[in-house]
């Protein structure tokens, strides 16, 4: 055996044992352990919701992020905010209008890391209302294998968004208090493989 071929066989070794890289699976999520809310606010109160329907699609690597690209779809119908007044108010064309848009997306065209762990800038187009506005979202991603082998991905974060710029631009009945533009919006996404 020559000696070009012996210092190119640890060179050959090496490359086989390095671990095959993950292809991106498809996804959905863990309703049990997902949830999507917001966060309004007024001088005299805030009305914290939830939404009881939504899903993801896409795919998703946790070994390679930036390969992902993860859609998130809301029912908007399901508006929940403990008051079922205000949730058929919010049902109306004065906010959501559900009739006619019936879902709020969000879609993920770039997931950067960032120079703290675990923690990642998340961009894409949210729509809400008909609108469609860019938005980036620090978003703490953890990976996790249970007993069973099935690998979790859960996303936790929180944003704010102008709700006036989504063409939500109801403010206040009569007697009540004017409703403040910023609105936060909360989610944790427990993501598993796709059956």
């Amino acid at each position: 055996m020559t000696l070009r071929r012996l210092l190119t066989l640890p060179a050959l070794v090496a490359l086989l044992a390095l671990p095959a890289s993950a292809a991106p699976v498809a996804i959905d999520l863990d309703r049990a352990h997902s949830k999507v809310g917001f966060v309004a606010y007024t001088k005299i109160f805030d009305a914290v919701g939830k939404f009881s329907s939504f899903r993801a699609s896409g795919t998703l690597d946790p070994d390679n992020l930036p390969a992902s690209r993860i859609k998130i779809t809301i029912d908007v119908a399901t508006v929940d905010t403990d008051n079922g007044t205000r949730d058929d108010h919010l049902r109306t064309e004065d906010f959501f209008h559900v009739d006619k848009f019936p879902n709020a997306t969000f879609e993920s065209t770039g997931i950067k890391p960032t120079k703290k762990a675990d923690i990642y800038n998340v961009t894409g187009p949210l729509t809400i209302h008909g609108v469609t506005k860019t938005v980036t979202v620090p978003v703490t991603i953890t990976k996790v294998e249970t007993k069973d082998g099935t690998v979790h991905t859960r996303a936790k974060g929180a944003f704010r968004v102008k709700r006036q710029a989504f063409g939500l631009k109801y403010e206040s009945g009569l007697l009540m208090p004017t409703i403040k533009d910023d609105v936060d919006i909360t989610f944790d996404l427990n993501f598993v493989p796709k059956k």
